[in-house]
């Protein structure tokens, strides 16, 4: 039995009609749209803000990286790509490691991994360097990239900037547009806000976006913004 890219199938049940890969991907965005905006059937409102069975596993299916627009990568598949960093033509381990000597206690300070285990940072770092830092290369060396990137922390410290606008890390729940503004108010222009869902059910902050120019100094407006939606509130978690 053959089968065509439009989904039809030819042959025995030819006039069957099967979902092809895209339209199930874009199913899947109609239905975490729905289930974010509580939009849809009258019936389906007391469904708003409800656990979505599954969610972070069809994200990982489904889902883009918001960074390069490729495939979402879980913690496995970071953690395979790390290993894999010397063995390529990226900056390795060692490579990095030297090249920032001076700047270790600080990134561990300032910039730590919390997901590889038993690691002082630089394997983290290299990889943060070669999927990320290498757009500003023909600007900056590694050291310059990631002593910019704590001048900047420095700078610009978005807790701080939350917490005086009376946004704090306490479980409660705040207004997107309160959120956005109190961070545009210091940086000069609008934030992307990412959210993830809670135990509860609830949208909660996950990450803040903001860009810079190759420079590594100046705050632009990010050129393209991340797909995805918060709702009006958002839920702060505590650490």
């Amino acid at each position: 039995m053959d089968s065509t890219s439009s989904g039809q199938i030819r042959g025995r049940g030819r006039n069957k009609r099967v979902w092809t890969p895209g339209e199930d991907e874009k199913l899947v965005e109609c239905l975490v749209e729905l289930c974010v905006s509580g939009k849809g059937h009258k019936d389906a409102n007391g469904l708003r803000l409800k656990p979505f069975p599954h969610f972070d596993d069809l994200s990982l299916v489904f889902g883009k990286d918001r960074a390069n627009g490729k495939g979402a990568m879980s913690a496995t598949d970071i953690l395979e790509e790390l290993d894999q960093v010397e063995a390529s033509n990226d900056i390795g381990v060692d490579d990095l490691e030297a090249e920032i000597s001076d700047l270790i206690i600080l990134m561990q300070n300032n910039w730590p991994t919390l997901a590889c285990p038993s690691g002082n940072g630089t394997k983290f770092w290299a990889h943060e360097w070669n999927k990320h830092g290498t757009c500003s290369e023909s600007v900056l060396s590694q050291h310059q990239y990631f002593k910019a990137a704590l001048g900047l922390k420095k700078d610009v410290d978005l807790l701080q900037i939350l917490e005086k606008a009376g946004i704090k890390p306490n479980g409660e729940s705040y207004c997107l547009k309160k959120t956005k503004k109190a961070i545009k108010d210091a940086v000069g222009f609008t934030p992307w806000i990412q959210c993830n869902v809670a135990p509860s059910g609830n949208r909660q902050l996950y990450q803040v976006y903001v860009c810079v120019d190759t420079s590594g100094k100046n705050f632009i407006q990010c050129p393209v913004m991340p797909k995805g939606k918060c709702g009006s509130s958002i839920e702060f978690p505590s650490f």
